[in-house]
């Protein structure tokens, strides 16, 4: 099955402010359109804690700009058939240097 994705307003700001270099948000968005969608069953399985029925969490880690930037995206699977919303980010950086 061929999955919608829909990432909402609030998750979109919030990545642009994530600190990404132009390439690295183009990443992280193939991540989302192209990867997630392709590799949904893979996720599905990992649940958000505490919000297990409505939520799964897609974890992506990437280096940009001297630093590791580790994501997780709470995708809700559940409001609409064949849909997935991405509705909320978690993002930690740490530096690359020693």
């Amino acid at each position: 099955m061929a999955h919608k994705i829909i990432v909402t307003k609030t998750v979109s700001r919030a990545l642009g402010g994530c600190g990404l270099s132009r390439r690295g948000l183009l990443v992280m968005l193939m991540m989302l359109y192209e990867h997630l969608p392709k590799n949904v069953a893979t996720y599905r399985s990992r649940r958000a804690p505490g919000r297990e029925d409505d939520y799964f969490v897609f974890e992506v880690a990437l280096s940009d700009n001297d630093r590791l930037h580790h994501f997780g995206f709470y995708i809700d699977d559940r409001t609409a058939s064949g849909t997935l919303f991405v509705d909320g980010l978690m993002h930690i950086t740490d530096s690359l240097e020693p």
